[in-house]
Parts: C-alpha cells; sequence; structure tokens
C-alpha cells in the first residue's frame, strides 16, 4: 500500500515511531534535538535506532543542525552516521513500514513547512530494496561515524566560532564559514590534525584532491620521522576531519573545504 502524506506529518511520524517494535532507521541531513528527544521519549524500550545524517560545522554552529541531538542518539548507544552527500530523508520502521519525504528531522519538516512524500505498508520487495540502499550508505566510503572524541572537537569548535559565525550557502547548497572563522576552526586541532588543516587552507580552490595532499608526503616524514605510513595517516585524518564538518568528501580521491577559499 502506498499513501500520499503531507504536512503537518508529525502525527504520523510519531506513531510509526511509537508502534515499532525492533528497528528504527533514520535519515535525514538536518536533524534537531526536540525531534530526537520526542523520539527517545515514546519509542518502545528494546527498539534500537540508527541515523544517517549530515556533518557540517557551519550548520552546526548557525543551528541548522544540531550536534546535541547526534550526542543524544549517541549517549543511548545508538549509532550516528556522517554521509555528506545526502540529501534524501528516509524513515524506515521494522522493515515494514517507511516514509519517503521532503521533510527533514525538525519542527519545521515535519509541522511548518509544505511537505510531500509518500507511507510505505506492506510492499516486502520495496522496503527491503529500501533497507539495502540504507546499509549500502552506511558501508559506503563516503560514510563516517560519529564518536564522543568527534563530538567533543566540534562542540569546542562552535563555542570558538560563537553565536554568529559568518557563513553563506554556496551554489552547492553547502553550509560555508567565511576564512574569519579559520583560526577558531582550528583552535582544537592538534599534531596531524592541524598541520593537514593548515596545508589544506592553503590550496586555493575549494575542491582538492588526495594527489594534491600525497605531494606533501617528504614534508610529513621529515615532520613525523616516526611514522611508518604517513599515507594512511593522512587517509586517516582526512577522515577525521570530514566527520567533524571542516571538509565534504565528493568522490573517491575529492574533497571539498567547508570553508571560503582565500
Amino acid at each position: 500500500m502506498i499513501q500520499i502524506i503531507k504536512n503537518p506529518c508529525q502525527d504520523l511520524f510519531y506513531d510509526m515511531i511509537a508502534s515499532s517494535q525492533s528497528e528504527i532507521s533514520l535519515c535525514a541531513p538536518f536533524v534537531k534535538t526536540d525531534i530526537v528527544s520526542k523520539v527517545l521519549q515514546i519509542k518502545n524500550k528494546n527498539v534500537t535506532i540508527s541515523l544517517i545524517t549530515n556533518s557540517n560545522l557551519g550548520a552546526f554552529a548557525s543551528g541548522g543542525s544540531d550536534i546535541n541531538a547526534i550526542k543524544s542518539l549517541l549517549s543511548h548507544g545508538f549509532n550516528v552516521y556522517n554521509y555528506q552527500n545526502l540529501h534524501a530523508k528516509i524513515y524506515i520502521f521494522d522493515n515494514e513500514k517507511a516514509i519517503i519525504t521532503s521533510a527533514n528531522l525538525t519542527y519545521g519538516g515535519l509541522v511548518c513547512n509544505y511537505e510531500y512524500g509518500i507511507l510505505i505498508k506492506d510492499n516486502i520487495d520495496t522496503l527491503h530494496s529500501m533497507k539495502n540502499d540504507y546499509n549500502s550508505m552506511i558501508q559506503s566510503e563516503l560514510c563516517g561515524v560519529f564518536d564522543s572524541i568527534k563530538i567533543n572537537q566540534i562542540e569546542k569548535t562552535i563555542t570558538k566560532l560563537g553565536t554568529k559565525p559568518k557563513l553563506f550557502i554556496d551554489s552547492d547548497s553547502d553550509v560555508i564559514l567565511t576564512n574569519d572563522n579559520i583560526p577558531a576552526m582550528a583552535k582544537h586541532l592538534n599534531g596531524w590534525q592541524k598541520e593537514v588543516f593548515g596545508i589544506i587552507s592553503s590550496i586555493p580552490d575549494s575542491v582538492f584532491t588526495n594527489q594534491e595532499l600525497l605531494g606533501y608526503l617528504p614534508y610529513f616524514k621529515e615532520k613525523y620521522p616516526r611514522s611508518k605510513t604517513p599515507d594512511r595517516t593522512l587517509s586517516r585524518v582526512l577522515q577525521e576531519l570530514r566527520d567533524m564538518g571542516l571538509i565534504k568528501f565528493i568522490r573517491r580521491g575529492y574533497y571539498k573545504k567547508l570553508w571560503e577559499s582565500k
């Protein structure tokens, strides 16, 4: 069965949450604390939750999405993933029902905005395909995982950025911080993270490649002579900066700064 849904759809969404018996799989670029708090409050005790969302420091700092929402899910032992090319809003309940919608996990998305979507029930093949796609995103090389260390760095950086960070939305609809924010962005980076961030900042274009960074391997070998695999360390640090919302993975070997180019 397929049913068209329009806003406000919060009652339907929360009904699906409350009636789920085993597993809830959420996927939305923007998520707010009040929605997550309600979900945690009304879900059944033994139901697990996973969330795929988008890490972008500017979006967190400006309040477009809430780092506290992610922190809350992690504190309850649930997994939260970072898929930065995300635009889909998909909510799957027990692999038996699903909502595909234009609505993010925000009050505006579920209540205020004019959103449109469908509710799918009792269509096993479609639901199975959706869950496979969901799992494929999690397993993709473009996907990262939030943890307490990354959350702590994000929170400290947001504090340094202040209540009104300077930012803009670019042609790709990414939230981009201005160069005025660079000192605050680098404040809580250390070691390899700080070195890589500095090199990326010196690259004039907003998009850069892994090949460009590998050109700095002689520098890293001299800076960190005890590192036996600097190329692997560089890849790991890029993943860390991605999950902190400082850079965006576009595709294999290509990255984008989430602050303006000089």
